[in-house]
């Protein structure tokens, strides 16, 4: 090896390191305590890397516009491509002034704008009847679909930590599992939350310190919805009840999805054991054979696994762990595939 060779590979061994040490670091300290929080969450659960393309969910609300304000911040530091998002359901007399404002908002800091109405958008997965999850199902197609337009590494959306309150009772109501209980992540896939650590008064708190303007959705003060009877009843009277509400509820979620990621790791496991490779299947016997909690999350798993399309639901799960149950050697699920029995193995045939 000649001395120019060594040279080189010493060279890039050093820039290798350097780089490493900045994607480590992440954020410059800065004498805003809210800013710095939102900054340490992002640095602790790795959320952004350097030379990222991020797409911003744009509601015009001031979850999303202050989220928008710091990347915006944060971009020549960590090097962000950032693309505004924002669909116009149409559901609303205002909702074209709303997409008009968030277009208006995003050309003024200097952030490109991508928006979409509704109608534009074809979703296949079903939805449960409610007209949040309609919403919820097309704005996730949206951001999909400028996610692969741009190339992008992550998807932020601006919930907060009294979103990730409401969610909990609302599912805690629903009677969700252990799963639906651990609530939204900082991280999921694609999607990221970096205003998580941060409550709804200090958003507001911030935006005025700013003073950017921001949009306020009335249907949000409606309290014949579950989720705002929640947030202006139910929540503000568990908080005057005992102050360390906010403080006890983080550490309970924490706990919470400590617990749903040792379960998911067993689950891993026992899936690993029970799959057979040959036949691309699961031994049901063996399946059966184990601990009936974990059922649900290895066929979750499985299914992940085949790739096929399906949404999961405990109907779902039950439906396929009664077919396994039963004399039957197939089972139609879903109009592209189904489930066939064979010496002890069950298959996913498409």
């Amino acid at each position: 090896m000649d001395d120019q060779t060594t040279h080189d590979k010493k060279i890039k061994a050093l820039d290798q390191l350097h780089s490493a040490q900045i994607e480590k670091k992440v954020f410059n300290k800065t004498s805003n305590s809210f800013e710095q929080r939102v900054a340490d969450l992002i640095t602790k659960k790795e959320l952004i890397k350097h030379d990222s393309t991020i797409i911003v969910g744009l509601s015009g609300g001031p979850d999303s516009v202050c989220l928008l304000i710091l990347l915006k911040k944060w971009q020549e530091q960590l090097r962000l491509n950032l693309i505004a998002a924002h669909l116009d359901h149409g559901w609303r007399a205002r909702s074209a002034q709303d997409a008009l404002f968030c277009k208006e908002f995003s050309h003024q800091i200097g952030v490109p704008f991508e928006g979409a109405q509704a109608h534009e958008i074809i979703v296949q997965k079903k939805y449960n009847g409610s007209k949040e999850e309609q919403g919820r199902l097309l704005r996730r197609q949206f951001f999909k679909i400028l996610a692969q337009k741009h190339t992008a590494s992550v998807i932020a959306l601006g919930h907060h930590q009294d979103d990730q309150q409401e969610t909990f009772l609302l599912r805690m109501i629903r009677g969700a599992s252990i799963a639906g209980l651990a609530s939204m992540r900082p991280k999921d896939g694609l999607y990221i939350r970096p205003l998580l650590g941060v409550y709804k008064q200090e958003i507001i708190a911030y935006l005025s310190q700013e003073q950017a303007a921001f949009l306020h959705d009335e249907t949000n003060d409606d309290k014949s919805f579950l989720r705002n009877a929640l947030r202006h009843t139910v929540l503000p009277a568990l908080k005057n009840c005992d102050t360390r509400f906010d403080l006890n509820f983080s550490k309970m979620i924490d706990h919470i999805q400590q617990t749903d990621d040792f379960l998911d790791r067993l689950a891993h496991a026992r899936l690993t054991e029970l799959y057979n490779n040959d036949a691309q299947g699961i031994n049901y016997n063996e399946l059966l054979g184990t601990d009936s909690f974990l059922h649900h999350r290895i066929i979750l798993l499985w299914m992940r696994k085949a790739g096929v399309p399906f949404t999961p639901s405990t109907a779902f799960f039950d439906e396929i762990l009664r077919f396994i149950r039963s004399g039957t050697s197939r089972h139609a699920i879903s109009p592209s595939w189904y489930l066939e029995k064979k010496k002890e193995i069950v298959t996913i045939i498409f």
